[in-house]
């Protein structure tokens, strides 16, 4: 008789076992999600992109492309520095090599970026009142063109795609 009892007791047992181990095992794939959501190596926001670095070039991947950025003060153009976003072994998502005016995007995945995330990463102001040093005013007037087409507000929002030809026109009234 004990030892049905004890099967009898051990069934029960196990059946609640099996219950709480299912509740667990749950509680832990839901833990992992969330910690792979917050904890991503990936950064979550446009800001931290600022201090996140790629481990390699992406060519061909859906995150590399390219873009092209002038700017001009009265016709007379503004070089871009060479190496933004490049700092010693850190190369972040948007940078530039050289002094041509390429923009570089490279992410491991396709992600958006804009004329802001560019200047955040230069370390220079840029809205629709100020690009860089130089404010808008009775002095100075802004025109950005992507593609021949004008943007009319809200300039740090504007999206680099791939093969964009963006030029930034500073102009004396």
């Amino acid at each position: 008789m004990f030892h049905k009892k004890f099967f009898h007791i051990q069934n029960i047992g196990l059946l609640h076992n099996k219950k709480n181990l299912l509740i667990f095992a749950l509680c832990v794939i839901g833990s992992l999600a969330i910690g792979f959501v917050l904890f991503s190596k990936h950064p979550s926001s446009q800001a931290s992109l600022l201090t996140y670095c790629i481990s390699a070039h992406q060519p061909g991947s859906k995150g590399h492309y390219h873009a092209k950025i002038s700017i001009t003060q009265d016709n007379e153009p503004i070089t871009i520095p060479a190496r933004i976003g490049i700092v010693k072994q850190c190369i972040h998502p948007i940078h530039t090599h050289d002094t041509s005016g390429i923009i570089h995007i490279d992410y491991p995945t396709y992600k958006e970026f804009n004329l802001g995330d560019f200047f955040d990463m230069m370390g220079y102001v840029f809205d629709d009142q100020q690009i860089g040093s130089i404010k808008k005013s009775d002095r100075y007037s802004f025109k950005i063109l992507v593609n021949g087409r004008e943007a009319r507000a809200n300039y740090r929002n504007v999206t680099i795609h791939k093969d964009d030809s963006i030029q930034l026109l500073i102009s004396s009234k």
